[in-house]
């Protein structure tokens, strides 16, 4: 969507029957970007229900390392209490920042023990399938970033 200087993606995501998130990535003519998440939950029985939804549960979140994913790994590390977060992306400098990163704000210690990274791409299907080996959630968030490359 085209807004004067602006550009912006939007991405409604329904977490369950109680819980969406609004996602929008603006970047400006400066190329700058900018994040906005809003959460549908409207009071704190609604948040406690989300809240659990992630406890106890492995999750594999595709596109990990994108802005999307990393936002989504910093919220489950810091408001739940997953078993694992295995983050799936091609990028591995992507994954080697985000790993020294997430280091540094949660400890070596909660890193190592929630926190898994996958190198691999959405479009290897078998490679998928073995990342994706007894998770209880799975976050798609990869996407390419430019959409004409998308389109055949």
């Amino acid at each position: 969507m085209q807004n004067g200087n602006k550009s912006a993606l939007s991405q409604k995501i329904t977490l369950s029957p109680i819980a969406q998130i609004n996602f929008t990535l603006t970047k400006n003519t400066s190329n700058k970007t900018s994040q906005t998440f809003q959460s549908s939950l409207k009071n704190k029985s609604d948040e406690k229900l989300a809240c659990l939804m992630f406890d106890k549960k492995k999750i594999l979140i595709t596109g990990g390392t994108g802005s999307f994913g990393t936002k989504m790994v910093r919220t489950l590390l810091s408001s739940h209490s997953p078993n694992k977060i295995i983050v799936y992306s091609r990028d591995e400098l992507k994954q080697s920042v985000m790993l020294a990163n997430l280091t540094n704000e949660f400890g070596k210690e909660t890193i190592e023990e929630k926190l898994r990274f996958f190198i691999g791409d959405v479009r290897d299907g078998d490679r998928l399938l073995l990342a994706m080996d007894n998770v209880d959630i799975v976050i798609h968030a990869a996407a390419l970033k430019q959409v004409p490359a998308a389109e055949y």
